[in-house]
């Protein structure tokens, strides 16, 4: 499917009937000759033009366009809240919804990414910003998107509702130098080989990833238009384009893949996956020497012919290459926003009591009273089943487990266990017991997940 037939099909979507609500209460007067709307296809050149002031080189404009477009498959200009000066004309301020779909434990579910959030120099700390985030989580909840996602700026997204609750989408980088890359024994051969994708590894590529992304508790489901953007939708020069490479036995057979992202002085490997009865520690250092070797495509003249001495991977720290080459742990976290947790909980209920079988916990029958200050929420369980998960609050501000501001997102989201919290937390306080439930209903993410971006 071209992006043109993508556009069309997107343009032809019948809206929820909230969501039609909530665009037919804009545009809205801010004052000042401000207005805020959303997006419309006339507003493409505009959005591209106030995107720059995001940074970056031709590469993140063509990739804006190909969020603007159509070509994209979760954004296109409909799903942009942009000000407009219309005393100019000109764009002043904008951000977009990304709408995706996550599972959790193998439960689907909406998520909302605020993406592209920019705001012209001249038009800064008058709250643009916060109008449009306000609309942006109206258009996420009219489309019945149970959390929001962000990576971005420190402590600015804490304004909005958001907490660092998540393991991110490639764990910590870590750099292997050419002395850490084993070196080919003279007069071998490489046992395995790196070659660029063909159109007939398509699914077999596919297959492998979904295979990889149920190490976690939450993945990112991708659908056929996902999977076509990202295997050839992208265009030239854009930036966060992979490079898809197939990898292959001495006979020519595809046992596995890897994606690169370019930069000037490595490469870095995001995606990695091999086919079921193959060894990690057999074939990456063939694959590592393989990818120290590919040439920039946009590096600085003085590195041609040179290759890249350091590679970069981006993969979790429970990825097996990861356990392969001994890579340092630790995450990179984003911002988390669920607006309710308690209809969220009940969502996934069937994956929390999943959680629980094998585990110190299973067959638990209790009552949980989680006091968060200013919310909080009930849990009953019945022999491992839980029977109710309901708004709960106490007056009594030293009733236990206690989770300050929004920090039980990080033990619902897998970032932190209780102890960890209560060391980091001096209001935060959770008996044992109570921890050892929390910990098996939750158990720790290390991150992974695949962004609709």
């Amino acid at each position: 499917m071209n992006p043109a037939e993508r556009l069309e099909l997107r343009d032809d979507g019948t809206p929820s009937q909230a969501e039609q609500e909530l665009r037919a209460q804009l545009p809205l007067d801010l004052g000042d000759e401000l207005q805020l709307r959303f997006g419309e296809r006339r507003d493409i050149d505009g959005l591209v033009e106030i995107l720059e002031c995001l940074g970056g080189k031709e590469a993140m404009a063509i990739w804006n366009r190909d969020n603007l477009d159509g070509r994209h498959p979760n954004v296109s200009y409909r799903d942009f809240t942009l000000v407009e000066d219309v005393s100019t004309g000109r764009i002043v301020s904008a951000m977009s919804l990304i709408s995706q779909t996550w599972s959790y434990g193998g439960i689907p579910f909406g998520c909302g990414q605020p993406e592209m959030v920019v705001t012209d120099p001249d038009y800064r700390r008058r709250g643009l910003v916060r109008r449009q985030i306000d609309v942006v989580h109206e258009l996420s909840a009219a489309r019945g998107e149970l959390m929001q996602i962000i990576w971005g700026k420190p402590w600015y997204y804490r304004m909005f509702g958001y907490e660092y609750a998540m393991n991110g989408e490639w764990g910590m980088p870590w750099l292997i130098h050419a002395p850490q890359i084993p070196a080919l024994a003279e007069g071998e051969t490489e046992p395995y080989i790196l070659r660029p994708i063909r159109q007939e590894d398509y699914e077999f590529v596919r297959r492998l990833q979904e295979r990889g992304a149920q190490r976690g508790l939450f993945a990112a489901v991708k659908d056929d238009r996902d999977w076509a953007f990202y295997f050839e939708g992208y265009s030239p020069g854009a930036m966060k384009q992979f490079w898809w490479y197939t990898i292959c036995d001495h006979e020519g057979k595809a046992i596995g893949f890897l994606t690169l992202h370019d930069s000037p002085w490595w490469n870095f490997v995001d995606k990695l996956e091999l086919a079921p009865g193959y060894a990690y520690l057999q074939v990456l250092p063939s694959v590592l020497r393989q990818v120290q070797q590919i040439e920039p495509v946009d590096g600085p003249a003085s590195t041609a012919g040179l290759g890249r001495p350091t590679v970069q991977l981006h993969l979790p720290p429970n990825h097996p290459a990861a356990r392969a080459i001994e890579a340092p742990a630790g995450n990179k976290l984003w911002y988390i926003r669920i607006p309710d947790v308690v209809e969220y909980l009940r969502h996934i209920r069937p994956a929390l009591e999943a959680n629980l079988v094998g585990t110190e916990a299973e067959g638990f029958s209790g009552e949980l009273n989680i006091n968060c200050f200013r919310w909080g929420l009930q849990m009953r369980l019945e022999r491992g089943r839980i029977t109710a998960i309901e708004p709960w609050r106490t007056d009594d501000l030293d009733h236990r487990p206690m989770f300050p501001d929004l920090t039980l997102l990080q033990v619902i989201c897998g970032s932190r266990r209780c102890a960890e919290l209560m060391a980091a937390f001096p209001d935060c306080r959770v008996s044992d017991a109570d921890a050892r439930l929390l910990d098996c209903l939750f158990p720790t993410f290390h991150g992974g997940l695949w962004l609709g971006n």
